[in-house]
């Protein structure tokens, strides 16, 4: 059975229960977010990015970077590293340290709850 197959039971036996209609909302977002956090994705489908500024003595870079995420690198190790196009438009993936990586797949790191 596949993710979403699973999801639209879930979603299904949420529906049918007695439970609050706020109640059921929320329990269906964090099942969506779990489901969100846990996929890995092709190390070729780019994640989503932002744009980040430097400045460069007086020139002002603009370029495009994702946020940390969890890699598995070709030899198989996983680390955490952002994407960012180079000139051409290819990906490239490297860590806070500058090391550059070759990615098989990618997912998003988990949100961490604080307890607040």
């Amino acid at each position: 059975m596949t993710d979403k197959q699973i999801r639209d039971r879930i979603v299904g036996v949420l529906s049918a229960s007695m439970m609050p209609m706020e109640m059921e909302a929320e329990c269906i977002a964090f099942l969506d977010r779990c489901l969100q956090e846990n996929r890995w994705y092709a190390g070729d489908e780019l994640p989503p990015m932002h744009t980040e500024t430097y400045e460069d003595f007086d020139e002002t870079i603009e370029y495009q970077i994702s946020e940390p995420l969890l890699i598995v690198t070709e030899d198989g190790k996983a680390e955490v590293a952002r994407c960012s196009l180079d000139d051409y438009g290819k990906p490239e993936w490297f860590n806070d340290d500058g090391t550059d990586y070759s990615v098989t797949h990618w997912r998003y790191l988990p949100e961490v709850d604080h307890g607040t």
